[in-house]
């Protein structure tokens, strides 16, 4: 099996459906999660302070906070994926780890990050949807002038990929594309891909 998965793609192109699915597969995705604001929607599935200092950091804020035992003052990638490796551990998830964030592919990561995720060597998903859906879901959200400016930044052709899952074809067919995300990450465990299938629904907006 892969140690770990990284899911990129433009904001509202489905990344967080293939996130979940990924989590039911056994690669949790970060252990701050944004609550949902209803019980029947959907969590973000992104850890909540990765994705702050991602977005901080696209501004050119310097976050004087500390995460997981980090230095005050600047973002230990180092300590933080040491934590998340041995909270996946503790957890019963045998180190397998996830990742996912627009921002992950339209900044990249720090040179310590990029070294230690070249050791852990993720699979890399790209995650697509059509640019007409990606518009109407963003027009629907709070904040969508910032989201539309992330998505600026974001060249797709640009981003590392080993496989491409498009959204559309998830929805339509979870059998198979949850398949497909099984066998490239090495998961055989036939209950595991039973409950990611059924944990595919069709796109509230």
């Amino acid at each position: 099996m892969r140690a770990a998965v990284l899911i990129t793609g433009k904001c509202r192109a489905g990344g967080a459906a293939v996130a979940e699915v990924c989590h039911v597969l056994g690669y949790p995705m970060g252990r701050a999660f944004p609550a949902p604001i209803a019980p029947d929607w959907r969590l973000d599935w992104e850890d909540a302070e990765l994705s702050q200092w991602l977005a901080e950091e696209a501004e050119g804020a310097e976050l004087p906070f500390s995460l997981y035992g980090a230095i005050e003052g600047f973002f230990d990638f180092g300590g933080y994926l040491k934590a998340r490796i041995a909270h996946s551990v503790c957890m019963g998830f045998e180190g397998r780890i996830g990742f996912k964030g627009p921002l992950l592919a339209a900044h990249g990561l720090p040179l310590d990050a990029a070294l230690l995720m070249e050791r852990i060597n993720p699979l890399r998903v790209l995650v697509t949807r059509s640019e007409s859906a990606i518009h109407r879901s963003i027009d629907r959200q709070r904040g969508a002038k910032v989201l539309r400016r992330w998505n600026d930044q974001i060249d797709v052709e640009a981003i590392q990929r080993d496989l491409v899952v498009p959204y559309e074809a998830l929805v339509a067919s979870p059998a198979f594309e949850v398949g497909r995300l099984a066998e490239a990450l090495g998961v055989v465990d036939p209950v595991a891909i039973g409950q990611a299938v059924a944990r595919v629904v069709a796109p509230c907006s």
